[in-house]
């Protein structure tokens, strides 16, 4: 089974104060804090509905064996920070970095290299992800500025004579960045 760990997590949005406030059209610092809690919690829901990361964060992904390992989940996938593994004596052990590689997201050997005979206890594989800051693409920040108007202007869970409905907009918008249960990235032509 694969286990999945944020050992170490982004503090910077994608989507700076003042960009939010021109948006929603606020000009004070009376509501900043509250939009503040809109841009993460619009940039978490867009890292849920695309399964990718926005915000840096380091990972840390353990499997019973390198087998099970192809896609590293949560991309973009920027570094592979170290690979161990228990050796045959059950000593634990760094995989050179020579043996791997990391194309994309994906985590593979390297041409003419095999893996390494483990005890079969669990390798261990930390990695970093997300989009550096100022490298957000687009489509991601505009979607967490939509959701951030929803938020806005719908504070409240229900509204006499409103309805709650999705965002088409946000979402046609996240739809290129979303990583399906295969592992595809899906692309809209």
């Amino acid at each position: 089974m694969l286990t999945l760990s944020v050992t170490t997590q982004g503090t910077t949005e994608p989507v700076l104060m003042a960009l939010a406030c021109s948006h929603v059209r606020v000009d004070n610092a009376d509501e900043h804090a509250i939009i503040a809690l809109y841009i993460t919690a619009a940039r978490e829901r867009c890292e849920a509905f695309t399964g990718r990361t926005i915000v840096p964060r380091t990972y840390r992904l353990k499997s019973p064996t390198f087998a099970n390992v192809a896609q590293l989940p949560g991309g973009p996938v920027t570094a592979i920070t170290s690979v161990t593994y228990y050796d045959t004596a059950g000593a634990l052990q760094n995989l050179a970095s020579t043996v791997y590689k990391l194309s994309g997201d994906y985590f593979g050997l390297e041409f003419n290299q095999a893996w390494p005979i483990t005890n079969g206890r669990e390798i261990t594989i930390n990695y970093t992800a997300g989009y550096a800051e100022g490298t957000c693409p687009g489509g991601l920040r505009a979607a967490i500025l939509l959701y951030v108007g929803d938020m806005f202007a719908v504070r409240e869970s229900q509204i006499v004579g409103v309805s709650a409905q999705k965002n088409e907009t946000a979402e046609a918008l996240l739809w290129p960045f979303v990583v399906n249960p295969l592992g595809l990235v899906l692309v809209t032509e």
